[in-house]
């Protein structure tokens, strides 16, 4: 924290709205007059330094320190659904499978691919629409993730 609070490191403006709330939390304790607190409100808008800053408030009582940054965590929906990473991973395995054995059920069911009807264009078709249902489910109910970001109190 010191380091961040070191003289010569450039002030945001965050760091200059701390200063001037802090200014005039002192016009209220009546630490300052109102023409003093106008005249260090000005300096500090314009301050580039925390060095300009901590000039300001030197003879006063001690600033607060900054609040402390957290951090929230929120989830967030893909395409506005929600699925339960369990429920994504049963189902797209489900369609693994059954997109791996369609092919030997189809084989065994009509004694090889030349007895199944369409001569084994009917097996492709079940294939192609296995992956197409897979891709589909994956894609729109994949499970929601987690965001983090650092907020200010």
């Amino acid at each position: 924290m010191e380091d961040y609070l070191h003289p010569d490191k450039r002030a945001g403006n965050a760091d200059r709205d701390r200063y001037v709330d802090h200014l005039a939390a002192m016009v209220a304790s009546g630490h300052l007059k109102q023409e003093e607190f106008e005249s260090r409100r000005d300096s500090a808008l314009e301050a580039v330094t925390h060095g300009n800053l901590q000039e300001l408030v030197s003879d006063l009582p001690s600033l607060p320190e900054p609040p402390a940054r957290r951090m929230r965590t929120y989830r967030v929906a893909v395409n506005g659904r929600r699925c339960h990473m369990k429920t994504w991973l049963a189902v797209t395995g489900f369609f693994i499978v059954t997109t791996a054995f369609t092919g030997p059920v189809c084989a065994g069911i009509w004694h090889g691919f030349g007895h199944a009807p369409l001569q084994g264009g009917l097996t492709i078709l079940l294939i192609l629409a296995n992956i197409v249902a897979g891709l589909v489910w994956g894609v729109t109910m994949a499970p929601d993730y987690e965001r983090k970001e650092y907020i200010d109190d």
